[in-house]
């Protein structure tokens, strides 16, 4: 194994920005200008990303007028891609984000057993946020309130019809009453960072600081109820059937 080329060849792909290009060109070839406006990042700040992609040999760039085209290599890319999320799925732990994409498609009981993974893996980017407010990109933070809208919002929903009902009668209501109370809450705080995703300057910088505080909070609360009454209560309950 040549030591350096490994180095080399996994710094390259070990960057979000590096990876967000592959995505793009993935579905076909692009200019520089198409590629800076996609990713909302400088186009020299491309430029640089584009340029480590084709020392690599992941990409190459023919002329089109006066600016290139650059297009995929993906006789190398795409197998390489589909190496590394057979590895992630059978090896990966769900704290690593690329397997939080199967959190989505399970079962009920097994999707509430990771929700602590996959949500503190959130969480933990929430806190860096309420620290640093002012250096969140428009990127980063529409990354997350998509990731509440979508995959949170899924979650919530699949325990509201499967769990809650169930655990209603299983143990004391006002439990489950406190937990569709925080899911209600919850949901008006993931329309509050949609609504800061779009908003510019100083008012966006607080808005972000205060907001993050409060997700971090509520979270912390709601999956400690979750995991220290509802699941083991659940748990008990099964293996008395």
């Amino acid at each position: 194994m040549n030591k350096i080329v490994c180095e080399r060849f996994f710094y390259t792909l070990a960057d979000r920005n590096r990876l967000d290009i592959i995505s793009l060109l993935l579905a076909g070839p692009k200019t520089v200008t198409e590629i800076h406006t996609g990713l909302d990042i400088k186009q020299s700040l491309a430029s640089h990303h584009l340029k480590l992609l084709k020392d690599c040999g992941f990409v190459h760039a023919e002329a089109r007028g006066k600016s290139k085209l650059y297009h995929l290599n993906r006789e190398t890319i795409v197998p390489i891609f589909h190496i590394l999320e057979a590895h992630a799925t059978r090896y990966c732990g769900f704290a690593c984000s690329c397997k939080a994409e199967l959190w989505k498609s399970m079962q009920p009981a097994q999707a509430m057993d990771h929700e602590t993974e996959v949500v503190m893996e959130k969480v933990a980017i929430l806190e860096r946020y309420s620290r640093q407010p002012g250096k969140v990109t428009d990127r980063s933070i529409k990354q997350m309130a998509a990731f509440f809208k979508g995959d949170m919002e899924q979650h919530f929903q699949m325990e509201e019809r499967q769990v809650f009902p169930a655990a209603r009668k299983a143990m004391d209501p006002e439990l489950i009453d406190t937990l569709e109370t925080e899911h209600r809450i919850l949901r008006k705080k993931f329309a509050q960072l949609e609504a800061l995703a779009e908003a510019k300057g100083q008012a966006r910088a607080e808005g972000i600081k205060q907001l993050s505080l409060e997700l971090v909070g509520l979270f912390k609360a709601h999956l400690e109820k979750e995991d220290g009454l509802l699941l083991p209560s659940l748990k008990a309950a099964g293996k008395q059937r």
